[in-house]
């Protein structure tokens, strides 16, 4: 069978477009490290240390930019290619507890700890708290899903406790059950896949089932961490629309063809 070079070209294109749409989870550690990778695949490559004495408690993406925030209170900014921290402020909470934080596509920051759930200004790291107050203690993380419903992970009244709670007030309005893994300290949800995760602190990656918890699914072992133990947080962000890198490729191809066709034309006589 012959194949032409054009034909080779097209299709390394589109290979290309379709290989290029794939999200990053983004995961930190107790040393300060943090790493990025596949969701798909578990592979995870270390991106940089942020200097953070004992790591940041959690991680979360709000409009394209990444936050982080450390057992002090304080709020950062994080530079995905380096991992280098930029202070925006201190939040008020110093005792440690506040160790969530969610992703979202718009610009709102929500973060869980201190028995309650707060939204953050990522311009001043004040929090506007919700109201129940000590209804739970979340365990390590939240996230939205692809319907706008946040779920945290609590420890109580057990340990690894998956709740939908209400995104303005902290109220719980699902209790999912427990989940199959101890020490849930990270949760993600990939929109490319619409798969919400779930990362233990002992390195296991699995998929979340929010309706029923103990049914999640088969676990996954990280590769590439040299020290997933210390894991404390995760945070999901989509790839660029196509619109930028994909449309790009897609219209060098269509010009290509166009040409080519011509080309054809001119030959046949």
């Amino acid at each position: 069978m012959k194949i032409s070079r054009f034909a080779v070209l097209m299709s390394g294109l589109a290979l290309a477009t379709v290989s290029a749409h794939a999200g990053t989870v983004y995961l930190d550690d107790s040393l300060g490290n943090l790493w990025a990778g596949d969701p798909t695949t578990a592979l995870y490559t270390l991106v940089g240390n942020s200097g953070i004495t004992g790591g940041f408690t959690d991680i979360g993406f709000a409009a394209g930019v990444l936050y982080g925030l450390d057992s002090g209170g304080n709020l950062y900014s994080v530079n995905t290619s380096t991992a280098a921290p930029t202070l925006i402020g201190n939040t008020g909470i110093t005792d440690g507890s506040l160790v969530g934080l969610s992703d979202s596509t718009s610009g709102l920051l929500i973060a869980g700890g201190n028995g309650n759930i707060f939204t953050v200004n990522t311009g001043t790291a004040a929090l506007t708290p919700g109201t129940p107050g000590g209804a739970y203690q979340t365990a390590g993380d939240l996230d939205f899903d692809g319907s706008g419903n946040l779920w945290l992970t609590s420890t109580t009244p057990a340990a690894d406790t998956l709740y939908q709670v209400d995104p303005v007030t902290g109220a719980i309005l699902y209790n999912a059950g427990t989940l199959p893994f101890a020490n849930v300290f990270g949760v993600a949800y990939d929109s490319e896949n619409g798969t919400l995760y779930g990362f233990e602190v002992g390195g296991t990656q699995f998929d979340i089932n929010t309706t029923n918890a103990a049914l999640s699914g088969t676990d996954v072992t990280f590769t590439g961490i040299s020290d997933p133990a210390g894991l404390l947080g995760a945070a999901f962000i989509a790839s660029p629309e196509p619109s930028t890198f994909g449309s790009a490729l897609i219209g060098s191809a269509l010009i290509l063809f166009a040409v080519h066709r011509r080309r054809k034309a001119n030959r046949i006589v």
